[in-house]
């Protein structure tokens, strides 16, 4: 099992430029939360305006790949080898922007479990920047299959 923090390189599919998630930071089982470190670094200049301020719906890619990190991390630590791979955005509610990041801002969310079944998991993430809420959303991931299934991996 891996200890905290933990790289979160393996633990989704995104290579760079694309995955933004850097560490998982806690795991709390019992609360049912989580925070994850986020960066957008030079390399991922595509997602943010000329002034280099990341765009507004990165946030939700943030959140995203952070309930993916999270879903790895749980999966490699129960070392399950037979459960879904895989992780898929499904659902978006409640999304508001109350502020911006920059390139190179270290970007910490919050994941809360809202609720969970056999196969969809509703999760409330928020965005830290410097200690203050930059976004928040809530989010419905399946994770019902493995990758081959659904077509990623032949």
């Amino acid at each position: 099992m891996a200890s905290l923090p933990a790289d979160a390189a393996g633990l989704v599919p995104h290579g760079e430029p694309f995955r933004m998630v850097r560490r998982i930071l806690l795991c709390d089982d019992d609360a049912k939360v989580s925070r994850v470190e986020c960066m957008i670094d030079d390399s991922g200049r595509m997602f943010a305006a000329a002034d280099g301020v990341v765009y507004p719906e990165v946030f939700l890619e943030v959140i995203a790949q952070s309930a993916a990190a999270q879903h790895g991390y749980d999966r490699e630590r129960r070392q399950d080898r037979d459960g879904a791979e895989s992780a898929f955005l499904v659902g978006v509610r409640n999304f508001e922007v109350t502020g911006e990041a920059g390139i190179g801002d270290v970007l910490e969310v919050s994941l809360e479990c809202l609720a969970q079944t056999d196969s969809v998991c509703s999760l409330r993430g928020v965005v830290f920047v410097r200690g203050q809420q930059v976004a928040a959303a809530e989010i419905s991931v399946w994770h019902g299959a493995s990758r081959q299934a659904v077509g990623i991996d032949k």
